[in-house]
């Protein structure tokens, strides 16, 4: 009699544990490719469990971006001859990643200068 009421508990946990797995499985359908909004995404498939959709904001070069959120389907990428004072440059188009912003004042013969920081007069904007 022992044996058989042993029997029946195990046959009866396993019976319970097999459903409790299957149910599970069906109340966490839905991917992360699915199409829906489920599963406490944000967005449709983006968020939640799922990985964030690139962006132009996201700090990273991904999507065909030439460059980290620029290029590709971002605006375009500053550079050193675009007219704009952008990408940490110190002035328009110099300083930062560009060549030096020529000054008076620098130190060395730069420009149109005939010496160290003097002779021709240099004009040049900075914002």
């Amino acid at each position: 009699m022992k044996i058989i009421k042993l029997t029946l508990i195990a046959l009866f946990t396993a019976f319970i544990t097999i459903f409790i797995i299957i149910g599970c499985k069906k109340k966490t359908s839905g991917s992360c490719t699915d199409g829906k909004q489920n599963q406490g995404e944000i967005a449709v498939d983006c968020g939640g469990p799922c990985k964030a959709s690139p962006t132009c904001v996201d700090g990273i070069m991904n999507q065909g971006e030439t460059g980290v959120d620029c290029g590709g389907p971002c605006s375009a990428c500053g550079t050193c001859t675009d007219g704009i004072q952008n990408q940490g440059e110190a002035g328009i188009d110099c300083g930062g990643p560009c060549n030096a912003c020529i000054t008076c004042t620098d130190g060395i013969k730069t420009g149109d200068e005939v010496g160290i920081d003097c002779g021709e007069v240099i004009v040049l904007l900075v914002q």
